[in-house]
């Protein structure tokens, strides 16, 4: 009995040490896995109540910047001193990509430490580095839903849906000599002296001037003129560049070919380049003048494309822009006018009627008199597209992305990074006076000068929109494009949306 104790004594020692090492790394497993899984929870909750918080910093002001900030306030609060990363923070459109929703996920990690498991896998031999024996990486992730609670994708005026609109429609003079600030413009658009293209609608009321060095391509126009001499004011009277060989015919070896002789399809086969859209002088010519035959245009052209795919530059006729349904657009800031309605009701019935530190809180700067001016030069502007408070040393805690003055509004907008967003514009207002641009970058922003002109004086680009009674662009190579910002059009912390609405989806 005692012989057969002692065997088994011998058995259990055997199958002891044989099972230790196992019963060593269940342990040491359940031990690291524990602590793991305290650690994973831990920062499961941060990075959810992060999301969160990032999500409805992103109602305010859709500024991704903002976002990340507040992501990674929200992740200190709760994870403190924790070895953790933030490693991605993701937009995507959510709920099959409709519109008004987006969907920010946040990434994180942690190192968690391995106590035990580490060292009993390098113990078994276990191929593994020494990073891997004394961490666990881990990772997880939270994704909220952002929904604007219907807003409009396009909420901005109908005012702004133009690249520009000129709304002056009285007389018109031709070239301006001088200083054309020193003189009223009678012109809607003027474009002197400039290579420019627009991409987007463009409408005027009035005539458009473009002195003889111009070129401008406009993608769309439309206008109130119905005839060329009402919408462009830029010409020359001659009598000689109409015609080949300087003559008033030409010829076929010896033999004068009279155009007054040939068919029209002939004629047009004979005419110089570039002057084909010219008007010949005759006696029902209200500004026929003696000793001129033709008036030739200064006009700006549209792109297309010939039957073989080449571009190619053509001429806007009077007779095939002229807005037949809506010639003229009313430019007017009123209660009354569908066109500035909704702009009128957020200067009059928002704007102005905060106080003066809401107004600053919402970056949003109204004079009640006299002019703005704005230097980016010495500044230090890192939040593009936010002004810096006029007079402040750098400071970009007062800003400015809203402008309305009552007098001159004038921006020198030299040295400012892009945007950080596709939403990031200004608003440029002067409600009697003119808006006057200069600088070296792109401005992303509407402007409204419905009683002044508009100066584009050396701006390279400008995406949004401008309207004025006037629009004058004296910018070499310059390029306008019509841009909807979708985060509405005040550009304010606060947002334009009805009920938005941040939730947790995984």
């Amino acid at each position: 009995m005692k012989r057969l104790w002692s065997g088994q004594q011998g058995a259990i020692l055997v199958l002891t040490a044989f099972l230790l090492p196992f019963i060593i790394l269940f342990t040491g497993f359940a031990v690291d896995a524990g602590n793991a899984y305290v650690h994973r929870s831990k920062l499961q909750n941060s990075v959810d109540a992060a999301a969160l918080a990032g999500g409805y910093k992103y109602v305010e002001n859709n500024n991704p910047t903002d976002v990340k900030s507040k992501v990674n306030e929200y992740m200190k609060l709760n994870q403190g001193s924790d070895t953790y990363n933030v490693d991605n923070i993701e937009y995507s459109n959510g709920d099959n990509d409709a519109k008004d929703t987006k969907d920010i996920t946040v990434y994180a990690s942690e190192k968690v430490p391995i106590f035990f498991l580490g060292a009993a896998l390098k113990l078994l031999h276990v191929d593994i580095t020494d990073e891997e024996a004394e961490n666990w990486n881990i990772k997880v992730s939270a994704k909220v839903r952002v929904s604007s609670g219907g807003k409009k994708e396009d909420t901005v005026p109908d005012i702004f849906k133009y690249a520009m609109i000129g709304g002056y429609s009285g007389p018109f003079k031709g070239n301006i000599k001088g200083n054309p600030r020193n003189h009223e413009i009678n012109n809607a658009l003027t474009f002197d002296n400039t290579n420019l293209r627009v991409k987007g609608n463009v409408h005027t009321n009035g005539a458009i001037f473009m002195d003889n060095q111009a070129a401008v391509t406009l993608e769309h126009l439309s206008s109130a003129a119905k005839t060329d001499d009402q919408l462009w004011s830029g010409y020359r009277d001659d009598y000689w560049s109409h015609y080949l060989n300087s003559q008033d015919a030409y010829y076929e070896g010896s033999k004068p070919i009279f155009y007054d002789t040939l068919s029209e399809e002939i004629y047009k086969q004979h005419i110089a380049p570039g002057h084909e859209h010219d008007q010949k002088v005759d006696e029902n010519t209200p500004w026929s003048r003696r000793g001129f035959t033709w008036r030739y245009y200064y006009r700006a052209v549209y792109e297309t494309k010939d039957n073989n795919g080449n571009t190619q530059y053509k001429d806007y006729l009077a007779e095939e822009t002229h807005n037949k349904t809506t010639p003229s657009i009313d430019i007017s800031l009123s209660n009354s006018n569908s066109e500035t309605k909704e702009l009128y009701d957020l200067i009059y019935n928002q704007y102005m009627k905060m106080g003066k530190e809401e107004q600053v809180k919402n970056h949003i700067y109204v004079g009640e008199k006299g002019a703005f001016n704005y230097n980016t030069g010495n500044k230090n502007i890192n939040e593009y597209p936010y002004l810096t408070q006029e007079g402040s040393s750098g400071d970009t805690k007062d800003f400015y992305r809203i402008i309305i003055t009552q007098g001159d509004l004038t921006i020198d907008f030299d040295n400012v990074p892009a945007p950080k967003s596709d939403n990031e514009h200004v608003l440029l207002i002067s409600l009697n006076g003119n808006i006057e641009l200069h600088g070296n970058s792109a401005l992303y922003g509407y402007l409204y000068a419905p009683n002044g002109t508009i100066y584009m004086d050396g701006l390279p680009t400008l995406y949004g929109s401008m309207v004025a009674k006037s629009i004058y662009v004296d910018s070499d190579n310059a390029y306008i494009e019509n841009k909807i910002f979708n985060s509405g059009h005040s550009g304010s912390s606060g947002s334009n949306a009805s009920n938005p609405t941040v939730k947790l989806i995984g």
